[in-house]
């Protein structure tokens, strides 16, 4: 047929609907209907639980469809599942968070947004949580000490929150994604979310924090402590080339001693062999003597 001849604006719904089910007959594929929504949309709840971003969700549902040889409804249809599912995921959230923090836990995240005086005298007040969000890369002792220093802050309020982190059950990419958002946003910015959104992103700045600086100052340590075995083989290498030149130097002396003895030795068996004076028992009595 030619396709000039077709006229999509008499292409009506029946046929069109008509020719999508031959289409998917022919490539084995079934129709995205009732069913198949229900089954998508808790594959898309058990992705937002542990794959926040809805882009990934998003992609990691067409590559389901299409295992499933199930057909790809219109983005519209999906991003509205998404959305669905994202928003009831972030309701149980918030419910969680609403029925599980104490009220001094709140005011201790709520601290996190206050001002105090900087590690730097000279940088003057600065917000409390921007003082948590860089740990030093230094193997210097101060910069040691005032990660430390953070360890405790951070190690003592997550401590406190372990049972809620536990029953929010944040995958790592939701934790990463909320600690990113903190990191990089500007402190009013948080401040003016909604009180659970805004512990959900301090709890998770928390959790991300407290690692990764344990795992900074176990680098720093790996550091420091190649660095004391570098300096220690080369104390190493330095005292034994040391010891081997003072051994050359006692046994070089040792050498020309003996040298110079075997040549007097030498020069007094010459004098005596060559002594026509001396019959040969002498000279061999003195010979024995030297």
């Amino acid at each position: 047929m030619d396709p000039l001849k077709i006229h999509f604006d008499v292409y009506n719904k029946e046929t069109c609907a008509r020719h999508q089910r031959v289409i998917l007959s022919c490539f084995g594929f079934a129709p995205f209907d009732k069913s198949a929504s229900v089954f998508i949309a808790g594959e898309i709840a058990n992705l937002v639980s542990v794959q926040f971003r809805p882009k990934f969700v998003f992609l990691e549902v067409i590559q389901i469809l299409m295992r499933k040889k199930i057909e790809t409804p219109s983005y519209n249809i999906l991003s509205s599942l998404i959305i669905t599912a994202l928003n009831r995921h972030q309701d149980t959230l918030s419910q969680v968070i609403a029925t599980g923090l104490s009220e001094q836990q709140c005011a201790k995240l709520d601290k996190l947004l206050e001002k105090e005086p900087g590690k730097d005298k000279d940088l003057g007040w600065r917000y409390q949580l921007t003082l948590l969000e860089r740990p030093f890369q230094s193997t210097q002792p101060s910069k040691i000490k005032a990660n430390l220093a953070d360890l405790t802050t951070l190690q003592s309020l997550y401590l406190d929150l372990v049972p809620l982190v536990q029953r929010l059950r944040l995958s790592h990419e939701a934790i990463r994604y909320y600690a990113y958002f903190v990191i990089k946003a500007q402190i009013p910015q948080i401040s003016r979310r909604a009180d659970e959104d805004r512990f959900l992103y301090l709890i998770a700045f928390i959790v991300y924090q407290t690692f990764k600086l344990n795992d900074t100052l176990i680098d720093t340590m790996l550091l420091a402590v190649q660095a004391a075995i570098n300096g220690a083989e080369k104390d190493q290498k330095e005292v034994y080339f040391e010891e081997r030149n003072q051994r050359t130097q006692s046994f070089s002396a040792l050498a020309d001693q003996l040298r110079q003895n075997v040549e007097t030795t030498l020069a007094s068996i010459r004098y005596i062999v060559a002594n026509a004076e001396l019959s040969d028992s002498d000279k061999l009595s003195l010979i024995d003597a030297h």
